[in-house]
């Protein structure tokens, strides 16, 4: 063990010698990414079966809901793969690595799922907001390509900077979800489904929220040390320092990311029954207009002539 050494209470994760750092592999974790799995997946499909034919394919609201409800849930469904694998990795004892094509990086192939999808959903929850508010669709294209390039950063820090993958499509989705809040608001007011979808953006807002306040209030873990060896970093605690932490007001067993996950899943299946009002009510009318232009006379004669 050489002599350098660095406070690791930083934000970032690492994995180390000892487990993993900042990881957080709770059961009540990657249960909540199945549960956004399930809901996510179950309302696109469903969404899509009812008004996947209706409007222009990728911009309408109901074709929006859909690729955010299943690239949502294929997303969350990987990173619960993922945090699976390792919390399994470390109750057996088994190698965990970060390095890829080695032994014990097995995990890193879901989890460069999650990240490669993540940021096209949030773009898709913003397609969505837009198209319920009827906002030009350079706005929607917009938010596309921001997902796409944000797919393709993640994608290179989860190569190249593991620790720090995830923090681009966590900033991304923080940045969509207080914006959909005032669109929905100001420009949805007067279509079906207003309160369900003002409803469920908050929720969705709410659980960005709690992940970030609940960071700053919950202190899991007492302070510790980074301890440079020849195999990589080696974490240290110092259980004894725990009387110096700032009052903690959260179990150890609390998973802040498994709140932030139940208010994903939540304002998915608030959202699906706004959209389907919206959905219902702009359906009725294309084909009242569609009956309207059929019975309509294409040559109309003056005067009997």
């Amino acid at each position: 063990i050489n002599g350098a050494r660095a406070m690791s209470y930083d934000g970032l994760r690492r994995l180390t010698e000892t487990g993993i750092d900042g990881w957080d592999i709770t059961q009540a974790t990657y249960m909540t990414d199945y549960l956004i799995m399930g809901v996510g997946i179950l309302t696109g499909m469903l969404m899509w079966r009812q008004f996947g034919r209706s409007g222009d394919w990728p911009d309408a609201l109901p074709q929006t809901f859909s690729a955010w409800g299943l690239l949502s849930g294929i997303s969350f469904g990987f990173a619960g793969v993922a945090l699976h694998m390792l919390a399994t990795a470390v109750q057996d004892g088994a190698t965990i690595s970060k390095v890829w094509f080695t032994d014990g990086s097995l995990w890193l192939y879901p989890w460069l799922m999650t990240v490669l999808l993540w940021p096209l959903a949030t773009s898709s929850l913003f397609g969505m907001a837009a198209a319920y508010g009827q906002m030009n669709m350079s706005w929607i294209r917009a938010a596309k390509v921001i997902g796409v390039i944000l797919s393709i950063v993640e994608v290179c820090l989860c190569i190249f900077d593991l620790d720090h993958s995830g923090v681009p499509s966590t900033i991304w989705g923080t940045v969509a979800a207080v914006a959909c809040v005032p669109i929905a608001l100001a420009l949805g007011r007067d279509n079906p489904g207003y309160p369900l979808c003002v409803v469920g953006y908050v929720i969705h807002l709410l659980g960005y929220i709690l992940f970030f306040s609940l960071a700053a209030i919950c202190a899991p873990h007492p302070p510790q040390e980074v301890i440079e060896t020849e195999s990589g970093p080696l974490t240290l605690r110092h259980p004894e320092a725990v009387e110096e932490q700032p009052l903690n007001f959260c179990t150890e067993s609390f998973s802040r990311i498994a709140a932030f996950h139940v208010c994903y899943a939540l304002s998915l299946a608030v959202l699906y029954l706004g959209v389907r009002l919206k959905a219902d009510r702009d359906r009725d009318v294309s084909y009242m207009n569609l009956m309207r232009n059929a019975y309509k006379p294409k040559n109309p004669r003056c005067c009997g002539v």
